[in-house]
C-alpha cells in the first residue's frame, strides 16, 4: 500500500512530535535523578548535624532512601514510556526513511549499556542513602562500637 503525501505528512509530523515527547521523557528521568541525590543529600545533612541532638523516629534516617525509591519508579515509569514512543519511532523510520539510517534504530544497539548504567547509578544511591541512614541513626542513639570504629579509623 503506498502512502499519500498528506499521510506521510502526518506522520513526519506525528514523527516529531513524538521524538520532542520522548526528549522531553528522557531528560525528566534524568532529573529525577539530580532530585533524588540532592534531596537525599539535604537531608542527609541535616540529619548529621541535627540527628544527634533531637528525638527522631527510626524510620527519618531511611527517608532519603524512600525518596530514592519514589524518583526510581517515576523515572523508570518515564523510560517505560519512552520505550513505547522509541519502537514506534523506529517503525516510523523503517516506513518513511531510509531503515539503516534511522537514529532509533542506531540508537537501540547502545540501549542495553544505557539500561545498565542507569540501574548501576540508581542502586548506588540507594545503597549509599540506606547506608548513610542507618550509620548516621546507629550514631543518634548513641552506639559507642560506631564511635569507637570513627576514633580508630582517624
Amino acid at each position: 500500500m503506498e502512502l499519500t503525501r498528506p499521510q506521510i505528512d502526518f506522520h513526519l509530523a506525528e514523527y516529531a512530535a513524538l521524538k520532542a515527547e520522548a526528549r522531553d521523557a528522557a531528560a525528566t528521568a534524568a532529573n529525577h535523578f539530580r532530585w533524588a541525590a540532592v534531596s537525599s543529600a539535604a537531608i542527609l545533612a541535616w540529619l548529621a548535624t541535627q540527628g544527634a541532638d533531637l528525638d527522631i523516629p527510626v524510620a527519618v534516617f531511611l527517608a532519603p532512601a524512600a525518596i530514592t525509591l519514589l524518583m526510581g519508579t517515576l523515572a523508570a515509569a518515564r523510560l517505560v514510556r519512552t520505550r513505547a514512543i522509541r519502537d514506534y519511532l523506529i517503525q516510523l523510520e523503517t516506513t518513511l526513511g531510509y531503515p539503516v539510517l534511522g537514529w532509533e534504530e542506531r540508537f537501540q544497539k547502545q540501549k542495553t549499556l544505557v539500561r545498565l548504567l542507569s540501574m548501576i547509578g540508581w542502586l548506588a544511591l540507594l545503597g549509599a542513602d540506606v547506608y548513610a541512614g542507618l550509620t548516621l541513626q546507629a550514631y543518634a542513639a548513641g552506639d559507642t562500637q560506631y564511635e569507637t570504629r570513627q576514633a580508630t579509623t582517624t
